[in-house]
């Protein structure tokens, strides 16, 4: 296994050379202002970086672990979506599941932008800092805070399910009603498993730990997949439900026992993460509520364009939800792949203050996604009736389905541009720990979510909402990019001017 997938990188001084953290920076600094040989071809010029650039090498091969582990888990996920589309099609059922499912997945996104976002800037800087013992131990106290909330997550949608389902699926008849609520409070485990795998992944790409991280995705898909096979052909909607809780659960079992082998799980120092609070959660606690207003606002968006759809013509929230499973895909092993690779390094910039690496970083993998998205785009908004076709077409799923997800596919695809763009940069965003910044952004992408929807959706139906979707992530770019251009400047400015200054 490489050495992105398999082990943290040298943050702290080698014991076998003795060689200081800050010569892997210099490496790369080195390599990157290297001008090549005219005569030289790219493939040379890409070999020399790498050869030469310890740490531009695990990006890459981080990179390309996670995304060729997510082609895996998009590939069971496929086959899990064609089962569920030919057992259910665009159905009454399937829409409650939707909604319920999103729900959850909602809270699950909306709490792991709090904790664990602010927890890996914290987490990085804290072992480059103090070292590995009181890294771990923040990742098991920020743990257990984070497994606090998520309880008191399901308690409020035990207690307020029914306001919660009668506000958000309020175009659904009496009968879609009841079913959404009790899907909703089936899937509460769910909710506590998956939620928990998110400050586990986090941790494990702490530590450059990306195969785990991006492998384990797979057992839910693969779960709902089974209990639809092992099934009867008339079973209910709850199958989904079955599958989706055993699924998460062996997720988060897996990340348990791979972090376990982590720590020094000795009773001495167990005891030390009891009794003694580490002081970075401060820091952790201060960042987690601007993250975590910032992800309520932003990650309702799903919520909003469910709950808008809802009140269109049957069927249209499933509709919705195939068109953004396809684009998914892409934004999986593009934009979500990146990320996660991506997400420690620019954490390790920042608590190096490395911003010309930090800006290369940036500059050289968005354009590298976006060469590959882009003809995808292309592709997507030319044959999106024989994609939902191939994919979707079969049993309870009839053709004039495929006319209804074709037409929001070809809008919901002009979104992956800049989806990808806002995505890597927020996630450098998150290393600065600009809290207020992203709670103004997410704000202003809510309220221009909500006003193109209504705009939208009167004259293209839910085409409408998905056209609505890559204007807001428009609107993101333009915001994200001029802010980092002038932070990142005036960062560099003073360091320069605090390094002219006298000792």
């Amino acid at each position: 296994m490489s050495q992105a997938a398999g082990e943290p990188l040298p943050l702290h001084p080698d014991a076998s050379s003795g060689r200081p953290s800050g010569s892997v920076s210099t490496d790369i600094q080195v390599a990157t202002t290297r001008e090549p040989a005219g005569s030289a071809s790219l493939v040379q010029k890409l070999r020399d970086a790498l050869s030469h650039g310890t740490l531009l090498r695990a990006m890459v091969q981080g990179f390309m672990t996670v995304a060729a582990l997510t082609l895996l888990a998009k590939a069971v996920s496929f086959f899990k979506d064609a089962a569920v589309a030919g057992r259910f099609g665009v159905s009454d059922s399937l829409d409650a599941f939707a909604l319920a499912f999103g729900i959850h997945t909602f809270a699950s996104s909306l709490l792991g932008g709090g904790l664990p976002a602010a927890f890996l800037p914290a987490y990085a800087k804290l072992k480059h800092r103090r070292g590995s013992l009181r890294a771990e131990r923040l990742g098991v106290q920020t743990a257990m805070m984070h497994l606090g909330t998520l309880s008191c997550a399901v308690l409020v949608f035990w207690v307020g399910g029914p306001w919660i389902i009668q506000f958000l699926g309020h175009g659904f008849p009496a009968e879609k009603q009841a079913l959404a609520l009790d899907l909703l409070r089936s899937l509460t485990p769910f909710l506590i498993c998956f939620g928990m795998t998110t400050h586990l992944g986090s941790w494990l790409q702490g530590n450059k730990l990306f195969a785990v991280a991006a492998a384990t995705p797979i057992l839910t898909p693969a779960a709902i997949l089974l209990a639809i096979i092992l099934t009867p052909h008339d079973a209910p909607v709850q199958v989904l439900v079955w599958g989706t809780n055993a699924g998460a659960l062996l997720h988060f079992l897996v990340l348990c026992i791979v972090i376990s082998r982590r720590c020094p799980l000795t009773w001495q120092w167990l005891g030390r993460c009891a009794r003694l609070p580490e002081p970075a959660n401060r820091t952790v606690l201060a960042s987690a509520l601007p993250f975590l207003l910032a992800s309520l606002v932003l990650g309702s968006a799903p919520i909003v364009d469910q709950a808008m759809a809802a009140q269109l013509a049957s069927g249209s929230v499933t509709v919705l939800s195939y068109s953004e499973k396809i684009c998914g895909i892409i934004l999986a092993l593009t934009a979500s792949a990146a990320a996660e690779a991506m997400f420690p390094f620019f954490a390790d910039a920042v608590a190096r203050r490395d911003w010309t690496g930090l800006k290369q970083q940036l500059r050289n993998t968005i354009g590298s996604i976006l060469a590959v998205a882009v003809p995808l785009v292309a592709i997507l908004c030319w044959q999106a009736p024989l994609i939902v076709k191939i994919l979707f077409e079969r049993g309870e799923f009839a053709p004039e389905h495929t006319a209804r997800v074709a037409e929001v596919l070809r809008c919901a695809s002009l979104q992956i541009p800049f989806y990808i763009t806002s995505m890597l940069m927020s996630k450098v965003v998150v290393s600065l720990q600009a809290n207020w910044f992203t709670l103004v952004t997410a704000l202003t992408c809510l309220a221009s979510n909500i006003i193109f929807n209504a705009i939208l959706m009167r004259h293209l139906g839910v085409a409408g909402i998905a056209l609505s979707t890559a204007i807001v992530y428009v609107i993101s770019c333009a915001l994200l990019v001029t802010y980092l251009l002038k932070t990142i400047r005036q960062l560099s400015l003073e360091d320069e001017t605090a390094r002219r200054l006298p000792a």
